[in-house]
């Protein structure tokens, strides 16, 4: 991403997260600087389609904070499960694999791992990111939290 610095602004840093476990999905990424949270991710259906990108903005003195959410979704749990039983049931075919593809891609997303970026006004902005991303996460929000605590 491409960021535009104004006077007196730094990068602090830049971190990439994956929403999906497939590659050939686009990456979201922030930037934090030294006045600004800037961000890009993408809106995913089904797990495998991309649909639209959302592009943020906050001033810092905006942001009244950040957190990760974790959660467990039982309906894609259960989707999940359906297609890998139908994968299995199929798996003769083209079909089945896919179906047992998509299936694991189901089971994995149900469990989520959220990055909550929250405004003074009270609205929030929610990333799903992958599991095996956490610790990015961890990272980019420790790093906003101190931001955000020196500007006091």
């Amino acid at each position: 991403m491409d960021v535009s610095l104004i006077k007196d602004e730094n990068i602090i840093q830049t971190a990439v997260f994956r929403e999906s476990y497939i590659p050939l999905i686009p990456k979201s990424e922030f930037t934090l600087t030294n006045k600004r949270i800037l961000g890009g991710f993408v809106n995913v259906l089904l797990w495998i389609i991309p649909t639209g990108k959302n592009q943020i903005t906050y001033p810092l003195n905006q942001v009244s904070g950040v957190r990760i959410d974790t959660d467990f979704n039982i309906k894609e749990l259960l989707i999940g499960l359906l297609l890998l039983v139908g994968g299995f049931v199929t798996i003769r075919d083209i079909l089945g694999i896919f179906l047992i593809l998509l299936g694991v891609l189901a089971i994995l997303n149900s469990f989520k791992t959220l990055l909550v970026i929250q405004n003074t006004s009270g609205a929030s902005v929610a990333l799903q990111v992958i599991k095996a991303d956490k610790n990015k996460v961890w990272e980019f929000v420790n790093n906003v939290n101190n931001v955000l605590a020196e500007r006091l």
